[in-house]
């Protein structure tokens, strides 16, 4: 409750204001991506009336939501080891016998590539979604530009899955937990995800089954 209280500045508003660093690029002349999207004024993202609306309105719903949502009676705090106490042993033990390994489940955790499937995806969404119409200006030739990539990505998955049930190793890591936030994009990004890939589909099918992930 503390970390989601303490993250939730950061996480709710940060490409609503100034710190935004991919809305201050794209308005900067010469940035890397001029060629695709242009310079794109910051009177069209940071205050815009959209991006503006919804950061005043996040100023008063993320407070009630988290006094809602917090205990009432310190008898009613609870840590996560509460809750499972045996992946949390069984996590410090792994912890402790990969520390400073260089493991490939490591490395896979940390990896690049989920999280450059993320923002390809996201470069589609606000191309394709719904909300993009309340954004300009769009350049839809940029997302088209992007959906081979997304899809060569995921065929990486699938091969990478092949050898394990999860993206990092054989247990459930933050690594699903970001790519199945990213596959559930495509849809809207309007993605299509490839039918030959038995693999990812195992997996997708796995992680959506867990009871934290809400379809």
């Amino acid at each position: 409750m503390l970390c989601t209280a303490g993250y939730s500045g950061l996480g709710v508003t940060w490409h609503w204001g100034l710190s935004g660093s991919a809305t201050l690029l794209s308005a900067t002349p010469k940035h890397a991506f001029e060629s695709l999207i242009g310079v794109v004024p910051t009177s069209v993202t940071i205050f815009s009336g959209y991006a503006l609306i919804m950061t005043v309105l996040a100023l008063i719903y993320v407070p009630i939501i988290l006094y809602l949502i917090a205990p009432k009676s310190a008898d009613r705090c609870r840590g996560i080891s509460h809750w499972d106490r045996e992946a949390m042993a069984r996590s410090d033990a792994k912890s402790e016998a990969a520390r400073g390994d260089g493991s490939i489940a490591e490395a896979i955790n940390n990896s690049r590539i989920i999280g450059g499937l993320i923002a390809i995806i996201g470069l589609a969404v606000r191309a394709h979604a719904p909300v993009a119409r309340l954004e300009s200006p769009q350049k839809p030739e940029f997302a088209e530009h992007q959906r081979p990539r997304a899809q060569q990505m995921m065929r990486f998955l699938d091969g990478e899955l092949a050898s394990r049930r999860f993206i990092a190793s054989d247990d459930f890591t933050i690594a699903d937990i970001t790519a199945i936030v990213a596959m559930d994009l495509t849809k809207a990004a309007r993605v299509e995800i490839p039918q030959d890939l038995p693999n990812l589909s195992r997996w997708r099918a796995d992680v959506s089954a867990r009871p934290s992930v809400v379809p």
